[in-house]
């Protein structure tokens, strides 16, 4: 199996369920305000370098910035792609303390078996109540997941967002969320920029967090960094 090649089969479908209304997987909700802190997920994402964050910024937040001033763009710190969800953004938070510890020594019992590995930042794709640019990778990206879905259960804290498959996974990194509908020439935009690419970035430390759902930087909490061999 081509691994990359059905990330971007899966991708392909996403974006035709979003056009068409059939929200099949999990969405953060619109709001007005994205500072927010009362509201927290956990998660498990890998930070991008400043490289990948000037790029977007100035190829992709910039010109879409020029149509709709007021969506809530990320800040550079909080620029991430997301890995492993364990539990979605949630007022009051879907999970305690004795949780996070769990989350915290399974992750890193698991994360020390695995390699370094790269994403392929490119494709952005319109969603309902966001855009985001995607990173592929190769079956390591899979397996990794795979056992971290697989540890989250055993210690009875399971991932609780829906996905569009159960044994194909790849990156997203969100750069812009909607606080209001859109217009038409934001969209149109969106769609040009659709074969945007960034490039490859090695994924060497990872990232278990505590954020808001924009993960503003009041927000953002580093549980602990786990470094991948």
């Amino acid at each position: 199996m081509n691994y990359k090649k059905e990330q971007k089969k899966l991708v392909s479908e996403l974006e035709e369920n979003f056009n068409s209304g059939n929200i099949r997987t999990t969405i953060v909700d619109m709001k007005a305000d994205y500072s927010n802190v009362n509201e927290s997920c956990l998660s498990l994402v890998f930070f991008v370098n400043d490289f990948v964050r000037e790029k977007i910024f100035s190829d992709l937040i910039i010109p879409l910035k020029e149509i709709e001033s007021g969506f809530y763009y990320y800040f550079p710190e909080s620029m991430h792609v997301t890995i492993k969800n364990v539990r979605a953004t949630h007022n009051p938070p879907l999970y305690n303390k004795e949780d996070v510890e769990k989350v915290r020594n399974k992750f890193r019992d698991i994360v020390k078996k695995f390699k370094s590995f790269e994403f392929k930042v490119e494709d952005v794709i319109l969603f309902p109540t966001s855009v985001s640019i995607m990173a592929y990778s190769d079956k390591i990206l899979g397996d990794l997941v795979m056992e971290l879905d697989n540890g989250l259960r055993e210690i009875g804290v399971p991932d609780n967002k829906k996905y569009l498959s159960d044994s194909i996974f790849w990156g997203n990194l969100t750069f812009c969320r909607f606080t209001h509908k859109p217009n038409e020439e934001f969209i149109k935009k969106v769609r040009e920029l659709r074969e945007y690419k960034v490039g490859k970035i090695k994924v060497d430390k990872i990232s278990l967090i505590e954020c808001n759902g924009a993960c503003h930087p009041s927000s953002k909490k580093i549980v602990e960094e786990f470094k991948l061999i």
